[in-house]
């Protein structure tokens, strides 16, 4: 799994942050999506049903459900992250030019 973004116009630290964020997210997304529902329409032959239901997942409350698991680890959530990548930019990022 990659869990960095290359951007030489933003820093390392964001980098790595976007990308292991961005991996964790898509595991979360595999673990909340209803794999053996979507199969059994499938084997079923309702790709009407099993259609309807991939776009029905497409609404539900992914962000709260994230929002959930960053408060559980203590980690800022999906607004509030960059602040601290900024604050660390500005304290200490800037001394080592």
């Amino acid at each position: 799994m990659a869990l960095d973004y290359f951007d030489a116009s933003i820093n390392r630290i964001a980098a790595y942050v976007i990308g292991i964020r961005a991996t964790r997210k898509a595991i979360l997304a595999a673990m909340l999506t209803p794999h053996d529902e979507l199969a059994r329409l499938q084997k079923e032959g309702r790709g009407a049903q099993r259609l309807a239901l991939m776009e029905r997942l497409k609404v539900m409350p992914f962000g709260e459900a994230w929002d959930s698991c960053c408060q559980q680890a203590e980690v800022p959530g999906e607004g509030d992250w960059i602040q601290e990548v900024e604050t660390y930019e500005k304290k200490i990022l800037t001394k080592r030019i």
